[in-house]
């Protein structure tokens, strides 16, 4: 009988022990969760006001008495391209076209934040029906202004800009102010 319950209690510490060795919780291992990455946030440059009155009156003034000298017997053409901008803004006109045979002057300028100007004639390649050897072309600007500080001019005087191409393209005038922020304009004159 003593090996009876030798045997029966060696069977119970057995199943004991292989329960306790069951019951036995492993480690168990849980990813921690991602945090996510915010989305970054991009600002963009809020649009360009435009000028206001007093600017325009401004340009317009500025305009009249340099086309005087810079554009003589010349007629505007379009309206001024004016925008109030961060240093390196740019404004842009609406397109127009040039024709072969008229004389184009480009009389540019800053006010007084802005203390170097830009300004360039590109081709505008958004517009439909261009024969390729004009697209080609707009990536280069067909005239720039060479002169330093607040004012620039493409075409004074006698050295007015001349599309020599038979068939007209529509250009831009884009006018940069390199250094200063404020506002920027530019005027277009032809005969």
């Amino acid at each position: 009988m003593k090996i009876e319950k030798s045997m029966i209690a060696t069977i119970a510490l057995a199943s004991l022990a292989t329960l306790a060795v069951s019951c036995k919780k492993e480690p168990v291992y849980v990813e921690p969760t991602p945090t996510p990455t915010p989305t970054p946030v991009v600002v963009a440059p809020p649009p360009d006001p435009g000028c206001d009155a007093l600017s325009m009156t401004t340009f317009n003034g500025i305009f009249g008495t340099r086309a005087a000298l810079e554009a003589p017997k010349m007629q505007t053409e379009g309206g001024v391209v004016c925008g109030n901008v961060p240093e390196g803004g740019k404004v842009s006109g609406p397109s127009f076209f040039l024709q072969q045979g008229k004389c184009y002057t480009v009389v540019a300028n800053g006010l007084p934040n802005v203390t170097e100007i830009d300004v360039a004639l590109v081709i505008d390649a958004s517009a439909v029906g261009l024969p390729p050897a004009i697209v080609a072309m707009a990536a280069t600007p067909l005239a720039v202004d060479s002169e330093t500080g607040a004012m620039g001019t493409i075409g004074p005087k006698a050295n007015c800009y001349k599309w020599a191409l038979p068939i007209p393209a529509p250009v831009r005038v884009v006018v940069t102010a390199r250094n200063g922020s404020g506002p920027i304009g530019a005027q277009m004159y032809s005969r």
